[in-house]
């Protein structure tokens, strides 16, 4: 193991925004003052949007006026309250990229680096969303996101070998004691010998999704490159290749609570259930979908087709879009990509670079970030000033 100490900041400013009637949840305000978005929040591109488990907070990246070459900022959109507000630091012009919020929405973490920095490696930070602390956590690889459990005490994240640019490992972190845990080793606890990434946790923080090209993770052979590790017992599981005619597995998703794997090979995508060691197909027949997300249980599966976004219900094959226009048509202006689902299956968000997805928007034609409540049908926008009223 490894130790980090924590560098932290306070954050400071109000923001108050008119309310939107949305079905979540209700948590208590945070009891600190917070950071008002700047004014060109809703005419930039806003990608990578991650959900708290009851809908009620949307965390997401929003470009600056200079786009691929500006900073890059970290929203949090409270839709109960109908506020946006900044979580990463306010004070720094960075590019901030790749956040994660916890299950039940208290902390978020990103990773950071200065805009002219190009190599592989960012600062992980993360942001509690009750104190108004930022926690330095440590380095990590740019390409990977620091992901958090249902509470936010640990972290799954990637980092580069002695800060080499030849090798990932995958670790895990306990945030609040500042203990870091290898997870890409071996049964001697060594770093495993090869590339290791895209990590994943179960919503209690006790079990790390990741994919490996090692030979030496687990004794028997056969493995996809996807691993899960017991971070109590130490116990390496790998998910078994599909088939043998399967020239590669992609997108490994973890289900909350650590049962389920979704992910996609040329053949479509498919859910393995860790318990039983049974694969199953997640998709309808006919073209190959890419796995984007899994529900509790693995009841709800978030696929992409070459249509866009859809939800589909394992067990009785059930699905429908979630990127639709408010009278249920398709959306002829593309569909929408890169989406994450609450663990009960009812929330959706997600990015899309159409326009008029939420009945009222008026927004431009960039990339937005978007909420499907799949029980009413209703798709809220949540990146642009539309979203909510003005500081």
């Amino acid at each position: 193991m490894s130790f980090h100490r924590s560098t932290r900041v306070a954050s400071a400013a109000v923001l108050g925004l008119a309310l939107l009637s949305v079905p979540v949840t209700a948590y208590a305000a945070p009891s600190v003052a917070q950071q008002c978005p700047p004014t060109w929040l809703g005419t930039t591109n806003n990608v990578d949007p991650q959900i708290s488990a009851n809908g009620r907070y949307v965390v997401f990246t929003g470009y600056g006026p200079d786009g691929e070459i500006g900073d890059r900022t970290i929203f949090l959109r409270d839709r109960k309250t109908g506020t946006t507000t900044v979580a990463s630091d306010p004070d720094q012009v960075r590019n901030n990229i790749l956040p994660s919020i916890s299950a039940d929405g208290t902390r978020i973490s990103y990773l950071s680096k200065d805009t002219e920095d190009f190599d592989n490696e960012a600062e992980i930070w993360v942001y509690d969303r009750t104190t108004g602390e930022r926690t330095f956590e440590g380095p990590s690889f740019t390409q990977d996101p620091a992901v958090l459990d249902a509470d936010g005490s640990t972290l799954s994240f990637v980092q580069l070998e002695n800060g080499s640019t030849n090798r990932q490992l995958v670790y895990a972190r306990d945030v609040d004691a500042d203990v870091d845990q290898l997870v890409s080793a071996t049964a001697d606890g060594s770093a495993a010998n090869g590339t290791s990434y895209g990590p994943d946790i179960s919503a209690d923080g006790k079990h790390v999704l990741f994919s490996s090209t090692a030979d030496d993770l687990e004794a028997e052979a056969g493995g996809t490159g996807f691993y899960v590790r017991n971070l109590e017992t130490g116990e390496v599981t790998a998910v078994p290749r599909r088939s043998a005619d399967s020239p590669y597995q992609n997108r490994p998703q973890f289900s909350p609570d650590g049962r389920f794997v979704l992910y996609d090979d040329p053949a479509g995508a498919w859910r393995y259930d860790l318990r039983t060691g049974r694969t199953v197909s997640a998709q309808k027949r006919g073209p190959a979908h890419t796995a984007s997300d899994i529900s509790k249980a693995g009841r709800q599966v978030l696929l992409r087709d070459d249509a866009g976004l859809l939800v589909r219900t394992v067990a009785t094959g059930a699905q429908h879009r979630v990127d639709t226009l408010p009278d249920g048509s398709p959306n002829p202006d593309g569909g929408a990509f890169n989406g994450a689902i609450t663990p009960n299956g009812r929330y959706v968000t997600f990015m899309s670079g159409a326009t008029g997805l939420d009945a009222g928007e008026t927004a431009e034609s960039n990339l937005n970030i978007y909420v499907r409540d799949t029980l009413t049908g209703r798709t809220d926008l949540v990146s642009t000033t539309d979203a909510g009223g003005t500081c």
